[in-house]
């Protein structure tokens, strides 16, 4: 995973966007939620290049193969975003 690079996010309505800065104003790319999307956790569980812990996990957007990997430096912290995200999709 060394050429993964630490995005922060935001969910707001039916939106996930990601940002290169803590902050929130570098935008890098956003992705639209839908009725037909899925959110859940990977198989993968590993440590990135510092040593840190991360739950991987995905999100299928808009045309079904379309894939936003994310990583959470904890289990709690992705079951959190797993959780939020499939309120959002039963609300679409």
């Amino acid at each position: 995973m060394a050429n993964w690079k630490q995005r922060f996010f935001t969910l707001v309505e039916d939106t996930l966007t990601y940002y290169e800065d803590e902050e929130c104003l570098l935008k890098k790319g956003s992705y639209k939620l839908t009725r037909d999307s899925l959110v859940e956790e990977g198989d993968n569980e590993g440590k990135n290049k510092d040593g840190k812990n991360f739950t991987l996990f995905r999100a299928k957007g808009e045309n079904g193969s379309d894939y936003l990997f994310m990583a959470s430096q904890n289990d709690d912290e992705c079951t959190k975003w797993i959780e939020e995200i499939q309120k959002v999709i039963k609300k679409i």
